[in-house]
Order: C-alpha cells, then structure tokens, then sequence
C-alpha cells in the first residue's frame, strides 16, 4: 500500500495513491456529518460545534488534474479554504439553531 501521511498545524492528511482518495483532518477524529459540496468531495462538519473538522476528496488527482505526488497538507489546507465556506451554508441551511425567542417545536 502507497500511503503518504502528512501534519501540519493541526492538520493531518493521508493521500491513498492506489485509490486516489485525499482524507484530511483537524485535531482528534471525532463524529461528523459529511456534506457534499460537489460531487465527490466532502467537507465534514462537527454537529455539535457547527466547525468544519475535515475534508475526503475522491479521485483527487484526476479531479484536479495534478500529481499524486504534490498532494500534501498545504493542498489539503487550500481545499479547506476553498469548500469550508459553501459546506458551512448547507450546514446552517439544515441545522438551524434557535433563537432567542424561539420555541421548541
């Protein structure tokens, strides 16, 4: 098994070369939701917290047309920044949190 293993501030990557699957995380692994922000590609967000905690992209190097070998942390990290925005959206889109005024229903 070819596996490239990386961490940088927080931020642990596992690149699977025979499959082409990117899995990135923050911290300690802990229970999420993944939201598809294109097909494919999976911003996890913790649901208690409402934070994104990671990132799973299939068929990364094909999908972004580049070498399995340039397929590190700094690019998981640019990943992040890309998708974290839209993923959040989606999230508070179906997890509204109540207000102040608000009942439970």
């Amino acid at each position: 098994m070819n596996q490239m293993s990386q961490r940088t501030v927080g931020l642990r990557c596992d690149y699977q070369a025979e499959v082409d699957l990117l899995f990135a995380w923050v911290g300690d692994p802990q229970p999420a939701e993944n939201i598809e922000v294109e097909p494919g590609i999976y911003v996890r967000v913790a649901p208690s917290s409402g934070t994104v905690v990671g990132i799973e992209v299939l068929d990364c190097a094909e999908r972004f047309q580049i070498e399995p070998a340039s397929i590190d942390a700094a690019f998981a990290e640019s990943l992040l920044a890309r998708f974290t925005a839209p993923a959040l959206e989606h999230f508070r889109k179906t997890h509204p949190q109540p207000t102040l005024f608000s009942s439970p229903q």
